[in-house]
């Protein structure tokens, strides 16, 4: 457990700080690497005062070893520099505190600087390399938008998560129609923004398959036109689209999307799967429709 690895980290630091008391050349070392991890440890469980206040004496000493060996420690020196601002992006990310898009960058420049001492055929470079220019990109190209953005869409993950955990169709689809309608209201805010755009998409379909197992097939071709008309390049809401329409006995409209997506990739197979796995499923659970054999010999034709 994460207080078990608390525990045993504070016990390692102790020890290696009273022996680097001693020894300084040979256990500062080891007392950075403790405080590094322990930085790791409480950024994981999001508690990220004392995340800093680890890294921070890591960097510290650090900074302290590379004076003497360069060679030997600037990779450690970019490690925990990159720590900080992964940390710093994670803040920013909280509080939409501007200023640790600044401080970010700079501890992530850093970083940069300290590993442009190494060649970038070392794995390990290579692999702090890629995560540092990923870093980069993310402080340059932030916005305040997106980040408010962001702000919004954390609202909506505890409605999410609750459709997930509601049983019957009609909570499923209720729930749904919540998730919908609260993007609506950030998409009106920002409608522009691509990923409000895609995320609204996205619930429509949602809202469009429980509403299928909810029986409102006309509420449910609703929904899945409105996140087609959002992001047309959702194609795979398609497939709910179909549904609504054969279960609404226009046969003539689902089968012309049968017929242009069956052959399609779809994830590792084709559309014609999804297709398949999606009317067993309702039949599954009782809903069904005379035209459902003329699909299913249309698709496995």
């Amino acid at each position: 457990s994460y207080v078990q690895a608390e525990v045993a980290y504070r016990e390692a630091l102790a020890i290696r700080k009273r022996l680097a008391a001693a020894n300084a050349y040979r256990y500062e070392p080891d007392v950075a690497v403790t405080q590094n991890n322990l930085g790791n440890m409480y950024s994981g469980l999001n508690a990220y005062d004392r995340a800093e206040a680890a890294y921070l004496e890591a960097l510290e000493i650090y900074q302290r070893l590379v004076l003497d060996n360069p060679q030997r420690y600037n990779v450690y020196l970019a490690n925990v520099l990159k720590n900080i601002g992964y940390l710093h992006q994670a803040l920013l990310r909280q509080s939409f505190d501007w200023a640790y898009r600044s401080s970010g960058m700079e501890y992530t420049r850093q970083a940069e600087a300290a590993l442009s001492f190494y060649s970038t055929d070392i794995p390990l470079v290579k692999s702090y390399g890629d995560s540092i220019a990923e870093l980069i990109a993310y402080f340059e190209k932030v916005t305040e938008e997106a980040l408010q953005v962001q702000a919004q869409v954390n609202q909506v993950l505890p409605l999410e998560e609750q459709v997930e955990t509601e049983t019957g169709p009609a909570q499923k689809a209720g729930k749904q129609v919540e998730v919908v309608s609260f993007l609506e209201k950030v998409w009106q805010q920002y409608p522009q923004n691509e990923i409000i755009i895609s995320r609204l998409s996205n619930a429509c379909g949602g809202l469009s398959w429980h509403q299928l197992f909810n029986r409102r097939f006309a509420e449910a071709e609703q929904a899945a036109r409105q996140g087609l008309d959002l992001a047309p390049s959702q194609e795979w809401i398609n497939t709910n689209l179909a549904l609504s329409l054969l279960f609404q006995g226009k046969y003539e409209e689902a089968e012309v999307l049968y017929l242009g997506f069956k052959d399609k990739p779809y994830g590792d197979s084709t559309y014609s799967k999804a297709f398949l796995e999606d009317l067993n499923a309702l039949e599954e659970a009782g809903i069904t429709h005379p035209d459902v054999g003329k699909v299913r010999a249309l698709l496995n034709g």
